[in-house]
């Protein structure tokens, strides 16, 4: 694995090995100690979800699929402005590291969904 927290290498392709030892889940949201501390978003129509990554924004839409103590973790980290970890799911066993960003707000998703937005925590 090539980059760092702050610049991840967008262009290398990462295997669930890669990706683990930081998530620690399989889960889409990695909550330690109640924090949380990465997302595993999926743009893939096929991902059954829809996440959208941009240049300077996130969107992580979570349903009532997720759990609530996962949905509570997103909703304090959205108050405290928490900087969490990243992963987009390429593929099968393909995972590109997209760095930290910002929790900011919650949107009403319809249908009962919230979307996170989040910003790239840039290095100063």
């Amino acid at each position: 694995m090539t980059g760092s927290a702050d610049s991840p290498s967008p262009d290398v392709v990462l295997r669930w090995s890669d990706v683990v030892p930081i998530h620690r889940s399989w889960r889409g949201v990695s909550v330690i100690e109640g924090k949380v501390v990465s997302l595993l978003c999926n743009q893939r129509k096929e991902g059954g979800y829809s996440d959208r990554v941009g240049l300077d924004e996130l969107e992580y839409r979570v349903t009532a699929n997720t759990l609530p103590e996962d949905v509570r973790a997103l909703l304090a980290a959205v108050a405290d402005g928490v900087v969490a970890r990243v992963w987009e799911k390429l593929g099968t066993n393909q995972w590109r590291d997209l760095g930290n960003w910002r929790m900011l707000e919650v949107r009403d998703g319809g249908g009962g969904a919230l979307v996170f937005v989040l910003r790239p925590q840039r290095a100063p």
